[in-house]
């Protein structure tokens, strides 16, 4: 995890600042979504797929409290990816998982 850090952090130290979903250049990243996956095929009790929408942030509190936008920093309000028929079969069992990791 720290290797990722690492990474995220020298991409932000970039001039200009380089987003942090670009630390998915590197293998690092991709080791921890595999390393998730048995995890998550158990949670949803089916293969799982992965979901185009990918993607790294590093928060920057200070920043957003200023009001200064910046690419891969955090969400202005809480949200949800998907609508109820998006996440949730017919039955109710669950058919996307969004996994957040902090570093």
């Amino acid at each position: 995890l720290r290797a990722v850090t690492k990474v995220m952090a020298s991409l932000r130290a970039h001039r200009p600042s380089l987003p942090p979903v670009f630390a998915f250049m590197y293998d690092l990243p991709w080791a921890l979504v595999l390393g998730m996956w048995d995890f998550a095929e158990g949670v949803l009790g089916a293969t799982c797929v992965l979901e185009p929408s990918l993607a790294a942030f590093k928060l920057d509190h200070v920043a957003s409290r200023a009001g200064r936008r910046l690419a891969g920093n955090n969400f202005g309000r809480p949200h949800r990816d998907y609508g109820r028929h998006e996440a949730l079969a017919a039955d109710g069992t669950p058919r996307v998982l969004s996994v957040w990791m902090p570093l």
